[in-house]
């Protein structure tokens, strides 16, 4: 299995690369290799140690170094007109998809039994990443437009409903990591080198360091 990490070198500029992982690759094996550096973001957790493989890493996730992730706006994303599939061994479901109500044959059932096309869990999910959020939950509601359901979606069941190729995968990697940066109290954008950095002491301290 290959993942894409993106990082900064403090001594030697902007590292990004491939890495082969197997089941056995720790955290600590992949940012030993980036000084100062003491996580990762993945899916809009931080990550200090542990084995990759039990924190659901897939093949070609991107991996982004804490203290080098680069600032600005949120990666731009053009969504591709293309047909999407169902894969094989998706559950098929024969109920209206949740979202638009239509009947399709390419209907999944999700984990939490609710069904939705590959097309709807696509924009759904992109919609949710660009508002701002962490996570992907159920949207189905009852008949008075309540939530009723809000079960949490895995980003495994998400890509393979929605049909993800490489470039959305990564696009949602890095947008899921950009969330959580976001949402964090006391970090700020460098204005020279636009890395994030945090602050010292958030309720006293003016003063800013690298993200650990």
């Amino acid at each position: 299995m290959k993942v894409f990490v993106q990082g900064l070198s403090l001594t030697d500029g902007p590292r990004n690369r491939i890495v082969k992982v197997s089941e056995l690759t720790r955290v600590e094996d992949i940012i030993q290799n980036y000084p100062g550096s003491t996580g990762l973001l993945y899916n809009g957790r931080q990550l200090r140690s542990g084995i990759l493989h039990k924190e659901n890493v897939q093949n070609r996730s991107t991996l982004v170094v804490t203290h080098g992730i680069l600032g600005g706006a949120p990666p731009r994303f053009t969504s591709k007109q293309r047909t999407r599939k169902l894969k094989p061994h998706i559950k098929k479901s024969r109920l209206p998809t949740m979202i638009s109500l239509y009947e399709d044959d390419d209907t999944a059932e999700t984990k939490c039994g609710h069904p939705i096309t590959p097309d709807d869990m696509h924009h759904y999910c992109i919609a949710e990443l660009q508002s701002g959020s962490l996570e992907f939950r159920c949207p189905q509601v009852d008949g008075n437009g309540k939530k009723n359901c809000n079960a949490l979606w895995d980003v495994k069941e998400v890509s393979e409903i929605a049909d993800w190729d490489v470039d959305e995968f990564q696009y949602v990697d890095k947008m899921l990591s950009q969330n959580y940066l976001a949402r964090q109290r006391g970090i700020k954008e460098c204005p020279f080198c636009r890395s994030y950095c945090r602050r010292i002491d958030i309720e006293k301290s003016k003063s800013y360091m690298w993200i650990l």
